[in-house]
């Protein structure tokens, strides 16, 4: 799964009180720069094994980090890191505050709260379940646009199907036209908050274009659904959702933060959901056997089923879901800021020292997880169900701060997936081939896998279109 790499075991939890924190090795000026760009997952499973669940390492383009890392740091953001750190308003994540209106990120406390309160109802798996034909409208055009034999970029095509997918789900009013402004707006955001690009990219020409453009088309659909130009239709796409979303503190949604909240699904779901199904089908395709179980979980239920019920009659589908995010945590750390002195792990943390959470390394733990380094969707089904793995599972993040979009992932995902499984008969162009990893601006393949659609399925095997057809030209 992730080249050659072995497992680790748990890791020492404590130190000598006297001990100085433990360095990772770096090349001078660029500090861990290059072991980290080169290997995101395998330098924090080395780091953790050689030197402990608390490690220090030069981040790019940032002060110099500790990492926090396994069951540690799953402990921590289980309890309230609050108390001893938080998510500073000045720190990583204010691209997303500055640039495109998400605030939740980088909040704390009461506001932080009730601001999740307002996003899970637009985020809700329950908003995404009634788009599934539309879903599958998408990707039907995608296959019959590509003709049998073609090969092509897997992860480019997931990217793709997860945008459209999206749109259709958070508006009937066609945004195909500023796609490119959305993707190239939202790229600029991720990286410069990852600190893989300098903050100054966001001042660029280019960059300031795409945002505005974004921008306006995202306004031009939430003045439409406030003004209840599709009410006539009877259905409750994201915008409807944000406009009506309120909280216990009577809080509702203003422009800027349904603005933000669509912009994130959008361009946060070109950018993750895509590599996660293109993860997901990765491993299925190189695996025929588990391709076969799905498909026939799949054939048990009728292609205009509910969303609900087909996914309750494909466990291993799900399993194999779940599975692909153990191995591929998009996101290698989530970063806080120490605001006491305090220890951890027995070693002394200053107040203001930037902390880099890693509960994720606990993924790869043979203390936690049978064989870890395996792609294995069967450990999450019975009678194995290993029981660490429900305890040290941190794809998500943990914690107060853990995703709110935890359903609405999964249902575009699977919808998306099982679409794509039911309309065209893929394989890998090179079924054998190792991925290796970087961060663009998550985790992500090293160089392009190649997919090839060997036919298409017949029409009565995949959902129909229905008369929403798609959403071009609305």
């Amino acid at each position: 799964m992730i080249g050659s790499r072995t497992a680790v075991t748990s890791a020492r939890t404590t130190s000598p009180p006297s001990a100085a924190i433990p360095v990772v090795p770096g090349r001078g000026w660029l500090g861990n720069t290059v072991e980290f760009m080169r290997s995101p997952l395998g330098f924090f499973i080395d780091a953790y094994h050689s030197y402990g669940p608390v490690f220090r390492m030069d981040v790019p383009m940032t002060r110099q980090a500790v990492v926090v890392a396994g069951s540690l740091a799953d402990d921590l953001l289980r309890g309230d890191p609050g108390d001893g750190a938080e998510r500073r308003r000045d720190g990583l994540f204010r691209p997303f505050s500055a640039e495109v209106g998400v605030d939740v990120f980088e909040l704390e406390g009461d506001i932080h709260r009730d601001l999740r309160e307002l996003l899970r109802q637009p985020y809700a798996r329950s908003i995404v379940a009634p788009f599934a034909a539309e879903i599958a409208a998408v990707v039907g055009d995608e296959v019959d646009a590509t003709y049998a034999g073609e090969a092509v970029d897997l992860f480019a095509l997931t990217a793709r199907l997860s945008l459209h997918a999206a749109m259709a789900v958070v508006t009937p009013m066609s945004l195909r036209n500023a796609a490119p402004d959305i993707q190239r707006a939202g790229a600029a955001v991720m990286y410069a908050a990852f600190r893989l690009r300098p903050f100054a990219t966001l001042r660029r020409p280019r960059y300031r274009r795409a945002r505005r453009a974004m921008q306006a088309a995202i306004d031009e659909a939430i003045a439409r659904h406030q003004r209840g130009d599709f009410r006539e239709r009877g259905r409750t796409w994201m915008i409807d959702a944000c406009v009506a979303a309120t909280n216990q503190a009577g809080m509702r949604m203003d422009l800027r933060a349904i603005r933000g909240a669509c912009f994130y699904a959008l361009a946060g779901t070109e950018i993750y959901i895509g590599r996660l199904i293109g993860f997901l089908l990765f491993e299925l395709l190189r695996d025929r056997s588990a391709l076969r179980r799905v498909l026939a979980e799949l054939a048990t239920t009728d292609a205009d089923a509910p969303l609900a019920e087909v996914l309750a009659a494909a466990p291993f589908l799900r399993a194999a879901y779940t599975e692909t995010l153990r191995c591929y945590p998009l996101i290698p750390a989530y970063p806080y800021t120490a605001i006491v002195d305090q220890r951890i792990g027995g070693y002394a943390i200053p107040a203001g020292q930037l902390l880099l959470f890693a509960p994720h390394i606990g993924h790869f733990v043979d203390d936690h997880y049978a064989n870890p380094m395996t792609f294995d969707a069967a450990r999450h089904l019975p009678p194995r169900r290993e029981p660490a793995a429900r305890r040290l599972f941190a794809a998500f993040g943990v914690g107060p701060h853990a995703c709110s979009a935890q359903g609405f992932v999964e249902a575009l995902s699977l919808a998306i997936v099982v679409a794509l499984l039911r309309r065209a008969d893929l394989e890998l162009v090179r079924p054998s081939y190792r991925m290796e990893l970087r961060m663009t601006p998550l985790l992500a393949p090293r160089r392009p896998i190649e997919l090839r659609v060997r036919g298409r399925r017949a029409q009565e095997e995949h959902v129909q279109k229905d008369m929403y057809t798609s959403a071009e030209g609305v």
